[in-house]
């Protein structure tokens, strides 16, 4: 957390990146929460929304190391709400900051968005999936580019099949997302 109150302090990019890159605090970040348990897991996830935020440029040298280690964290906390809370908070917070790291967002994470939409998927992986798509879906690029469409099928099937409250809800968030986003599509 000092470190991160110590980023928000300085206007000196260069010596950011220089902290971040080269003196490796964020492979470092990356290796503690690979290995966290819940609470230290919680601290590395809002010191990195922090670290996007502030360092958006320096994050994108690592973009798809990034995008790998959001969904690994994804998969290993799924029945974990607050982590995946902050892991939604971290993909808006990336999304939003720099069109690259929406990018790299995108690439990482719409193969396993795509795999937990299909049919025979466990619902939990599905609805959590499906948040994760909404959140790329508020800020990816219109018309949607065919990685993000093609998703939109599944999503319908998946709406019309589950009798799950929570699934229904998020299938039902996604596609409200997609007509208000891009209506003639």
């Amino acid at each position: 957390r000092a470190f991160c109150r110590f980023l928000t302090a300085v206007s000196d990019k260069a010596l950011c990146d220089r902290l971040l890159l080269g003196r490796g605090v964020l492979a470092s970040l990356g290796s503690l929460m690979r290995g966290a348990d819940e609470e230290l897991l919680h601290l590395t996830l809002e010191s990195l929304i922090i670290i996007v935020r502030q360092c958006p440029e320096t994050i994108v040298s690592g973009a798809s190391d990034l995008a790998a280690l959001v969904l690994e964290i994804w998969r290993r906390s799924l029945s974990d709400p607050l982590v995946s809370l902050q892991v939604l908070d971290l993909v808006s917070c990336a999304c939003a900051t720099q069109e690259r790291l929406q990018r790299a967002m995108e690439g990482g994470l719409m193969p396993a968005i795509w795999t937990d939409v299909q049919p025979g998927a466990e619902p939990h992986a599905a609805s959590g999936a499906v948040q994760l798509y909404a959140v790329l879906l508020k800020r990816t690029a219109i018309p949607f580019e065919a990685h993000m469409w093609r998703c939109v099928e599944p999503l319908l099937a998946l709406a019309m099949r589950s009798d799950e409250s929570a699934l229904l809800e998020n299938t039902c968030d996604g596609l409200v997302c997609i007509v208000n986003r891009s209506p003639s599509q």
